[in-house]
């Protein structure tokens, strides 16, 4: 696999690298920060997958550029809101268009699954406001991580006994938003959206 990636800060760009050289596949990886040389790259190369951050101009610009000149390219965006802000809505941009939308901060599931054409875009588009919300419980906790996939809280430590004080906060969190859930005998938190 092909990878392209945009990203104006160079720490996030290392990351999502590593996040992507991290997965059971083979990749290669363009890795750049600037207009110029994305859109030389681009015109360069065939990419299977794109990955630009968009929470800047430049990402924004570079989005639009490239559905201009390639309508279908498969690309993942990535910013720090969930709405994709597609100016034709959700259905035009799933019936012309390859985006999927990922928050910040992206977990490997995450990402593999937008690279792996498993697409929830439209899950993101139809249930973002739950999904902001638990986005948002997931930045506060440590042995929990939101799988959108799963819609889910995985209990990253599988901790059994002590530590309830983080299951605790979590479930409190859970009731106080008016989720209902469920939980495994690993205590991964399963979500009813």
């Amino acid at each position: 696999m092909r990878v392209l990636v945009y990203d104006n800060d160079f720490n996030s760009i290392e990351v999502l690298c590593h996040q992507v050289h991290s997965m059971p596949m083979d990749t290669f990886i363009d890795k750049v920060s600037d207009t110029r040389d994305f859109i030389d790259l681009f015109n360069r190369h065939d990419y299977d997958s794109l990955i630009i951050d968009v929470d800047d101009e430049i990402g924004k610009k570079l989005l639009k550029e490239i559905l201009t000149i390639k309508p279908k390219q498969k690309i993942v965006t990535i910013g720090d809101t969930i709405q994709c802000g597609d100016e034709n809505g959700c259905e035009h941009c799933l019936n012309h268009h390859k985006k999927i939308r990922l928050m910040k901060p992206v977990t490997d599931n995450d990402l593999f699954y937008a690279l792996h054409n498993i697409s929830f875009c439209h899950q993101y588009c139809s249930d973002s406001s739950a999904i902001v919300k638990l986005k948002n419980i997931d930045k506060k906790l440590k042995c929990f991580e939101f799988d959108l996939q799963y819609k889910a809280f995985i209990n990253k430590n599988n901790f059994l006994n002590g530590r309830d004080d983080e299951l605790d906060i979590l479930l409190s969190m859970l009731e106080y938003e008016g989720f209902e859930y469920q939980f495994d005998n690993a205590r991964n938190i399963y979500i009813q959206i």
